[in-house]
């Protein structure tokens, strides 16, 4: 159940510019979609949706834009106004009227209108009873995006897809493929950012009960095989009982899940989080690949396999490079610890790793935690290195490294070309664990190295 609340246009942001445009044009606007959900759920509103009648949209946006003082920027058909990290939607209207108009809209919690005076258009009981439920038969036809959206929306609200659209979802999962890949990762982003992921996901990659969707019990049913097929593919590949308690495609929804929630109790901020949920979903993602590779024997080099494959993933699905790269190196990193803890790893080694991954060593270490906890792992053993891992942050001293660049050590002998980037790198980590104290503790270790 959601609490419906007293509207109150001045909510709004920028309600009083759009109701003085309206007055100066004489337009017939009214607020739409999103902006009037989020008003009676009372969410903090950063899009504002509006649409006018009695006046082209884009001469009431540009109206609109001199008074707020705005950003217009004009698409298709709809004008984007932004100003203070608030945009405002001016959209072309979709029917004669503001009836006609909603009910060619996607989801009955967003086919609401409100007038400037703070009058509700449509029917908010399913907004009331947080139920996600489609406004017309073609609705995905039109606009198969809104696949994505319904599990979205799940993300965010915390609301219940209908029986009925999820049959409709399953009907035409397939027209998924066809979307912009840029509109796809915008949709993805909210979906993974969302504050009931751990619910959206469930349901996006889960197999099908006969009684919601008419195809029959197969996640390929679902958005899921069309936008993820490595994993779902995965979701027939048992693992070894002795470590596992799930298949591959379960055990990345159980890691992505208990990443979620160490996010949120660690309150970290939403691109981060972001990257983190990625990882955790597509971590074991090259495991059917190496499990084919080693004759269905063992899934050895998932990792470096599975880094790949992420990448290719998340480039079909429209990711940005940064995410890209960040997101692979983990996926190529999240057996590390494990391997750490089950077979032991000396100091210097350890110190190396910590020294090499600096920037990413907390989210190498969230993402083995979650890996590792959803299994049947020692994890006293897990923390230990942990541990040692803290231990030896407290010992880098990054400022003994910056005493040494690499025009000394050409003056020390040393080639100009890779060998220098090479060997400053090693100099840099002696130095900033103590290993090096002088300039002639360097010069002695060059001539060491070099030797051999």
């Amino acid at each position: 159940m959601v609490d419906i609340v007293p509207l109150n246009t001045g909510d709004i942001p920028f309600a009083d510019d759009i109701i003085r445009a309206a007055a100066d044009s004489g337009a017939e606007v009214y607020f739409v979609g999103g902006v009037v959900r989020d008003l009676l759920m009372r969410r903090r509103i950063h899009d504002v949706d509006i649409t006018c009648f009695g006046i082209a949209y884009s001469e009431f946006a540009g109206l609109l834009a001199e008074k707020a003082d705005a950003t217009y920027v004009p698409f298709k058909d709809n004008v984007r106004l932004v100003k203070g990290g608030v945009t405002i939607d001016v959209s072309k209207p979709r029917g004669e009227t503001i009836e006609s108009d909603l009910q060619k809209r996607d989801f009955t919690i967003n086919n609401l209108a409100l007038t400037l005076k703070g009058e509700i258009i449509g029917d908010p009981y399913d907004l009331e009873k947080a139920l996600i439920r489609h406004v017309y038969t073609s609705v995905f036809d039109d606009d198969p995006l809104r696949i994505l959206r319904a599990f979205r929306f799940v993300s965010e609200c915390g609301f219940d897809i209908v029986p009925e659209t999820c049959r409709l979802i399953a009907d035409k999962a397939d027209k998924i493929k066809n979307v912009p890949k840029e509109r796809v990762y915008q949709e993805i982003f909210r979906f993974f950012s969302g504050s009931y992921f751990d619910k959206a996901v469930t349901l996006f990659f889960r197999k099908n009960p006969k009684d919601l969707f008419r195809k029959g019990n197969r996640t390929k049913n679902s958005a899921a095989y069309y936008l993820f097929p490595e994993l779902v593919d995965s979701e027939d590949i048992r693992q070894n009982s002795i470590f596992h308690r799930e298949n591959v495609l379960k055990h990345s929804l159980s890691v992505a899940k208990e990443i979620f929630k160490i996010a949120r109790g660690l309150n970290i901020a939403e691109e981060r989080r972001f990257v983190l949920i990625t990882a955790a979903l597509l971590h074991d993602c090259g495991k059917k690949e190496a499990w084919l590779r080693n004759n269905r024997k063992n899934f050895i080099g998932h990792d470096e396999l599975g880094s790949r494959v992420a990448a290719e993933i998340m480039k079909r699905l429209g990711y940005p490079n940064k995410y890209i790269k960040r997101v692979s190196f983990l996926v190529r990193q999240h057996l590390k610890l494990t391997i750490f803890a089950v077979n032991g790893v000396r100091k210097m080694k350890l110190q190396r790793f910590v020294f090499e991954n600096m920037d990413e060593v907390e989210d190498i270490i969230l993402l083995s935690l979650a890996d590792n906890r959803v299994k049947k792992f020692n994890m006293k053993r897990l923390y230990n290195i942990i541990l040692r891992i803290r231990n030896a942050q407290k010992e880098i001293d990054m400022s003994r490294a910056k005493t040494v660049s690499g025009s000394d050590l050409i003056g020390m002998g040393v080639d100009r070309g890779p060998e220098v980037s090479i060997l400053l790198k090693e100099v840099h980590f002696r130095l900033a664990f103590g290993y090096l104290k002088s300039m002639e503790d360097v010069k002695n270790f060059l001539k060491e190295i070099r030797g051999k």
